[in-house]
């Protein structure tokens, strides 16, 4: 069993892993496994499994869920590496839509590059930005452009341009909607109508009434890009862990999905399909949905429950990490679910991390950053 000073040792060196991660100099991330501990960043592009032949500048929505992590253990909202997500932000951000998106370069020319809309970049720009108290026009230009993106049956595409909603990105978008309703005063000072709030409202029910119909239909939700959609068991909890706050509006579906995920735990955490073997990736997922729906859940009996279970998934995720990197061995995960684990252990164990430790770390990964460069 883990001990405190295992969870504080391992919570500094998984930060210090993913700082090495950043794509060098943008100070985003993209999708990439992370080795844990090493001496250099991965270099990897995102989005490369929707577009596998066209190169991209790393992902909003990564970064977004990497800061979150980074943000809960430090708590500090000026932190120097916030501040350059910000400005590196604007360059994924098209003034002619009103969107933000991934950058596509455009080969041969490198330093040539246009930015291609994604309705979760956009929610997720939305997200960092308010996080960090950036509010401005693009802000608003952006939350329209996704209020504009909504179908017909109430959820959003993965794709602007495609017909079929997406459950994924439209938890990503219904928790960013319900994350400017609960700043609606502060919104309000910089110029959001409270009709508009209202409008809100409305989008977050229709979108609710979307994964509910879904759910209904295929007892489980599943990433629609995904090539294997039978990766139910850590799609269903991704979309409840993106959408906490389905609790309130629809609480016999929230109880129904995570029914689901609850019936695949085994005795050593959780397969990502039916019929395998359970992964340490699909269990700090899972544990992760499991604490973030936590601080919502107003039913003691359910929320000690839950609680218990998602203990549970931590304490076999930190035994396993410990006894392989007391073997010497690399430890490979995607940097997302790092800041998953960064993210439980620092709530399941009261971990924080003070700025200015923080930023001694941040500073020896930017020598690292400089080593490499150089050729060191």
């Amino acid at each position: 069993m883990a001990k405190g000073n295992d969870y504080q040792s391992l919570t500094k060196g998984l930060l210090f892993a993913l700082l090495l991660d950043r794509l060098f100099p943008s100070n985003f991330w993209g999708v990439g496994k992370s080795v844990s501990p090493r001496d250099e960043p991965a270099q990897y592009y995102s989005d490369r499994q929707y577009h596998p032949t066209i190169p991209y500048y790393p992902s909003i929505t990564v970064t977004y869920l990497i800061c979150r992590a980074i943000y809960k253990l430090i708590r500090y909202a000026t932190f120097p590496l916030f501040e350059e997500i910000l400005e590196e932000l604007k360059k994924h951000y098209d003034p002619s839509i009103g969107c933000y998106g991934s950058i596509v370069i455009k080969p041969p020319l490198l330093d040539t590059y246009e930015v291609q809309c994604k309705i979760r970049h956009t929610a997720n720009a939305l997200r960092l930005k308010l996080m960090f108290r950036d509010i401005d026009k693009t802000f608003f230009n952006a939350l329209n452009y996704i209020l504009s993106k909504v179908s017909s049956d109430g959820g959003w595409p993965a794709a602007p341009d495609s017909k079929e909603s997406d459950p994924y990105t439209t938890a990503i978008v219904l928790s960013t909607l319900q994350m400017i309703v609960d700043n609606a005063d502060l919104l309000w000072e910089e110029g959001l109508p409270d009709k508009t709030v209202q409008r809100i409202r409305i989008y977050i029910r229709r979108g609710v009434n979307f994964l509910k119909q879904f759910f209904k239909e295929k007892r489980f939700w599943y990433f629609i890009t995904a090539k294997r959609k039978g990766k139910f068991i850590i799609h269903t909890a991704r979309v409840l862990g993106e959408f906490p706050h389905l609790w309130k509006y629809d609480k016999d579906l929230f109880k129904k999905a995570l029914n689901v995920i609850l019936s695949y735990k085994k005795e050593d955490g959780w397969p990502e399909m039916p019929g395998e073997a359970p992964t340490i990736e699909a269990t700090i997922t899972v544990s992760w949905s499991l604490f973030n729906v936590l601080r919502l859940i107003d039913d003691s009996t359910l929320k000690d429950t839950v609680k218990k279970v998602a203990q549970e998934g931590l304490n076999t995720v930190m035994d396993h990490l410990l006894s392989r990197l007391k073997r010497g061995e690399e430890v490979i995960m995607y940097n997302v679910e790092i800041a998953f684990l960064l993210e439980l252990m620092g709530a399941l164990h009261d971990i924080k991390i003070s700025p200015d430790e923080a930023l001694l770390i941040l500073n020896k990964s930017d020598r690292c950053f400089v080593h490499i460069k150089l050729g060191k």
